[in-house]
């Protein structure tokens, strides 16, 4: 197969559009159970009411791994976002709604997030006495069985040309407290420069869902910690840790 139309590329994959798909090939050293954990949970997902990419095959590619999936042509909410700020609140309300719709989805046979935050934080550059305090705190909340995207963002949802929304790359997704996915989205809206959307967002979700903002602030240095090892910059290490280190109210 012939891959010449590279749309994104990281240091574990590169992403292709090819004839109405997208291939996601891996590096040849990448988890080869890992590639199929991924496109089966996606695929469990294509069985919720979200309008979720199709799975097309699992395939090997001159010697690499790839999943193959269907391609949707649109624009996705962070090019929204960016070519359309006067209508800020109308994007903020359409990320807060689909992810409480998110939480809504009964999926079965997802991995636990519990064990996915217990081997983040573990693999965290935090000192041993911090791992283990903001572990134990989350180990005393409430168990959840929503559905947890992982990393929910603008990036991640593509408006269709029919004004459909589908949402994209669900690699990291776990059965949890959809809190984690709140709070993370609020982390990456700051990183990337967005506050005024991050403090819209996390304060209309929490109208929305029930939830205090007390609640968003306990859970923000749980989801920082996870995610700290692989910040994109020293400024993105940097917020994470004094999220983390401080572990005082963030959101106002």
């Amino acid at each position: 197969m012939e891959l010449n139309n590279k749309i994104s590329e990281r240091s574990y994959k590169q992403v292709f559009a090819e004839d109405g798909h997208i291939i996601k090939l891996f590096a040849p050293k990448y988890s080869k159970s890992a590639i199929f954990n991924e496109a089966l949970n996606q695929t469990r997902l294509e069985a919720s009411s979200l309008n979720v990419p199709k799975i097309i095959s699992v395939q090997e590619i001159n010697g690499q791994w790839a999943i193959i999936s269907q391609q949707i042509i649109g624009k996705t909410l962070a090019q929204l976002i960016a070519s359309d700020d006067v209508n800020e609140a109308h994007w903020v309300t359409l990320f807060v709604d689909l992810l409480i719709e998110i939480q809504k989805q009964e999926v079965e046979f997802l991995n636990p997030l519990n064990d996915k935050l217990i081997q983040k934080i573990a693999r965290s550059p935090l000192k041993p006495t911090m791992r283990m305090s903001l572990i134990n705190d989350f180990k005393m909340w409430p168990h959840k069985k929503q559905v947890v995207h992982g990393d929910y963002n603008p990036e991640n949802i593509i408006l269709d040309e029919q004004g459909q929304i589908w949402i994209f790359d669900w690699a990291h997704v776990t059965e949890g407290d959809g809190l984690y996915d709140a709070a993370k989205s609020y982390l990456w809206l700051n990183i990337h420069q967005q506050p005024d959307f991050a403090t819209a967002f996390i304060h209309e979700y929490c109208e929305k869902s029930g939830t205090s903002i007390d609640t968003i602030n306990i859970w923000l240095p749980v989801v920082a910690a996870s995610i700290v090892a692989t910040a994109i910059s020293e400024k993105s290490k940097s917020y994470l840790m004094s999220v983390i280190n401080n572990r005082h109210p963030e959101v106002k």
